[in-house]
C-alpha cells in the first residue's frame, strides 16, 4: 500500500474513530486526509515517469496545489467523463480541506465527512482506470511545467 492509500485509510479511520460523538478534530482531519490522499495519488502518478531517484523528494515539493487545480480544471469540458470527475473532485476536495482546516465556525457531521471520503474513494477508483491513458498523462505533465500561454 502506498502513501496515498495510507492517507485514504487514515481518513476512513478518523471518520469512524469516535462511534457515538465524533470529535471535530477527527472529522476535520479526515476531510484533510481525503484531499491529501488524492493530491499525493496524482503526484505519485506524475512521478512514475521520473526514473532517477536522486532529487525525487525535491521534485515532490515543487507540486503546487493551486497550479494543479487550475491544470485539472483547464478545458475540463473537453475531457472524458472520468477525467472530468477526477478534476472536479480534486477542486471540491481542496475547497473542503480549506474549510476543515481554516473555518472553525463550520461544524462537520459524520455524514458530511463520509460524503467527502466517498468522493475521494470514487476519485481513486476513476484514476486507477484512467491514470495510464494518454489523456491522463497529458494532464500530469503541466503539474510541473507551467504553460507560457
Amino acid at each position: 500500500m502506498g502513501y496515498p492509500e495510507d492517507l485514504l485509510e487514515q481518513a476512513n479511520h478518523l471518520a469512524h474513530r469516535e462511534p457515538k460523538r465524533p470529535k471535530q478534530a477527527s472529522l476535520r482531519r479526515a476531510v484533510s486526509a481525503s484531499y491529501y490522499a488524492l493530491f499525493h495519488l496524482l503526484i505519485e502518478s506524475a512521478l512514475k515517469n521520473w526514473k532517477p531517484l536522486a532529487g525525487r523528494s525535491e521534485i515532490e515539493k515543487a507540486f503546487d496545489h493551486g497550479h494543479m487545480r487550475r491544470t485539472l480544471l483547464n478545458d475540463v469540458g473537453q475531457r472524458s467523463g472520468q477525467m472530468q470527475d477526477v478534476a472536479k473532485a480534486f477542486a471540491k476536495l481542496q475547497d473542503q480541506r480549506h474549510q476543515a482546516d481554516y473555518r472553525d465556525e463550520i461544524v462537520w457531521s459524520r455524514t458530511e465527512v463520509l460524503n467527502v471520503l466517498k468522493l475521494a474513494e470514487d476519485s481513486f477508483s476513476s484514476w486507477k482506470r484512467i491514470g495510464n491513458t494518454s489523456e491522463a498523462q497529458q494532464v500530469l505533465v503541466p503539474f510541473l511545467v507551467k504553460s507560457r500561454r
